[in-house]
């Protein structure tokens, strides 16, 4: 069985168990470009802004994993 892709560790790009803004912005355009989506900056912002579950402008793995899970229910 192929090991799952890791999408937190994807976006923390400095490894300090945090996701800012930067560095969502800085991957998930760079993914939209590459995968030929259209989004825009403040789309993503607002993404990331309701990912960012206590407010404090960063993402946890724990938020994210969250938020995941939320989308699929």
């Amino acid at each position: 069985r192929a090991k799952e892709w890791d999408w937190f560790a994807a976006l923390d790009k400095d490894r300090d168990g945090v996701v800012t803004e930067e560095e969502w912005l800085d991957w998930t355009m760079r993914e939209s470009s590459r995968k030929g989506r259209d989004t825009t900056v403040e789309k993503q912002k607002s993404f990331f802004a309701g990912r960012d579950a206590d407010g404090n402008g960063t993402i946890t793995r724990e938020e994210l994993d969250a938020s995941v899970r939320k989308s699929k229910q």
